[in-house]
Formats: structure tokens, sequence, C-alpha cells
């Protein structure tokens, strides 16, 4: 054979060569362990929340259940996590009190909050305090037999809390927030 046409040969196969173990001799490299999950907080996020509210200082001691959506960015310096975040839900969070013929409602209504949030990275958990602006149109009707009179009101107000999310891949995570 032509002296050309076995480097030629030879080369095609060197990238192909690697660690392939032979018949004869058992491997002595472990084997290749799963490249690790990039733990990166950075970027814009969206996804679907659910909870349970209440006041127990108010007048009606209000409580219910609650779904939503949210929407935000987040910038990463090292382990540090500083993000905003705007929310909005949809609520089933009231209380109705009847003595009689007369019944006394109290609801809120849509509600949510735009926040800043700023939290530590923990492997793969993000330890946060969040704060911010907080809206919610509440409503107060009274009934007495067939008549009902109802108000509603937009009102503003503040959010504070902090909450816990776990990275479970780069594009799927979970939290339990407390505001």
């Amino acid at each position: 054979a032509h002296p050309m046409r076995r480097l030629l040969l030879a080369m095609s196969v060197l990238p192909f060569a690697g660690n392939a173990p032979s018949a004869d001799f058992p491997s002595t490299y472990p084997p290749s362990a799963p490249p690790p999950l990039v733990r990166s907080w950075q970027g814009f996020y969206a996804g679907l929340n659910g909870g349970y509210g209440w006041c127990g200082n108010c007048v009606s001691n209000i409580s219910g259940a609650f779904t939503g959506a949210q929407l935000g960015y987040n910038w990463q310096i090292a382990s540090l996590v500083i993000g905003a975040e705007v929310d909005g839900q949809f609520s089933w969070i009231g209380r109705t009190e009847t003595l009689g013929i007369v019944s006394v409602s109290a609801k809120v209504k849509p509600h949510g909050t735009a926040r800043a949030r700023i939290g530590y990275v923990l492997g793969s958990a993000l330890l946060y305090a969040t704060g911010g602006g907080a809206w919610a149109n509440n409503e107060i009707s009274v009934t007495v037999g067939p008549v009902t009179l109802s108000d509603s009101k937009m009102q503003t107000g503040y959010a504070m809390g902090a909450g816990l999310e776990y990275l479970y891949s780069p594009s799927l995570t979970a939290k339990i927030e407390y505001q």
C-alpha cells in the first residue's frame, strides 16, 4: 500500500480512539458522572401560583384560596440574586355572616403585588426576602331579604415576606412564600 494512504487512515481513526477498553484488560477509568446542574437563577421567568390567604386582624376574619400567575426577572452575581416580580391572583377569600334575614359578606376579589426580591443561593435552593407594593379589590355587601347593597373599592398598600425556591432543572422551580 502507498505510505500516504496509511497515514490518512490512521488520522481518520484517531478521533474515535479514546478510552476504548480492550477485551483482555479491564478498564481502570471510573464511569463518567452526569454533567452538574447549572445553578443559574439569572433571567426571565413566568409561572403559576396558588395558595391560601387570611386576615386574622380584620373585622370579618376572612380567609380562602387564590390562584394566579407571576412574571419576573433575576440578576445573579455569584451567590447573590436580585430580582423583580409582579403577580396577579383571582381569589375566593371572604366570609359571610348571616343573622336571620340579614347577611353580610366581605370578599377580596382580584389582587396582586409588584415586588423586589433579594436572595442567596444555597446549592439548588434560593432563600430570599421580598417587598413592594400591593393592590386588592375588596367588596362588602349587605343583604336584607331580597335586597342587596354592595360596594367595592380598590385598595393599595405594601407586601413584605420571605420564601424558599428550589431549582429542579434549569427551567423548572417550585417555591413556598409567605407575605
